[in-house]
């Protein structure tokens, strides 16, 4: 009820168009400038924010039926590229690394974990309508996903050696990590 309200606002307002031929939704030209003009506003610092714009798009996309293969294959490759980002911060063993990467990974799965509701749906209705190239791209999408939370004790054990490895120096209790932060 809330989406039917908000999509006849927006069709209200000549910011969306309805396709009765194809059944499908249009952005409206006004509805193209208007984002154009607002999305420097949008972006944020964070590099987890396309991460959130890729996944709501998605799930928007399946929402109003207009889910393309081409936006799967581009959150996949978000996936991939932050599996990547990641694996590098473990391998580098840098304990100040380690921790930044942490954060935002714990940031990346909370979305990825909300997605995983969407990701199933869509799956679902690929199969009841024999898209195959779907159905396959959404199951390649949920093992990026599997891969990105199994990484988690990868941090884990890569945080305990950086722990191990950390020097306390003299009786003060100070250690290496408290001398660079402080440097």
């Amino acid at each position: 009820e809330a989406l039917e309200l908000v999509l006849k606002r927006l069709r209200e307002a000549d910011l969306l168009l309805w396709d009765g031929s194809l059944q499908q939704y249009g952005v409206t030209p006004l509805a193209q400038q208007l984002l154009g003009l607002l999305s420097p506003l949008v972006k944020s610092a964070e590099a987890d924010a396309d991460l959130a714009a890729l996944l709501a798009n998605v799930a928007g996309a399946h929402q109003l039926g207009t889910l393309d293969p081409a936006q799967l294959q581009h959150l996949q490759a978000q996936l991939s590229r932050l599996y990547d980002e990641f694996a590098d911060a473990i391998a580098s063993g840098s304990e100040f690394h380690l921790r930044r990467a942490r954060q935002r990974f714990e940031r990346a799965l909370k979305l990825v974990e909300r997605a995983s509701e969407a990701l199933s749906a869509i799956m679902v209705q690929a199969q009841e309508q024999g898209n195959a190239r779907l159905e396959r791209l959404a199951r390649e999408l949920g093992l990026a996903q599997a891969r990105l939370l199994a990484m988690a004790s990868q941090f884990n054990r890569a945080l305990q050696q950086a722990d191990r490895q950390r020097v306390t120096l003299g009786s003060t209790g100070i250690t290496t990590t408290d001398v660079r932060r402080w440097l």
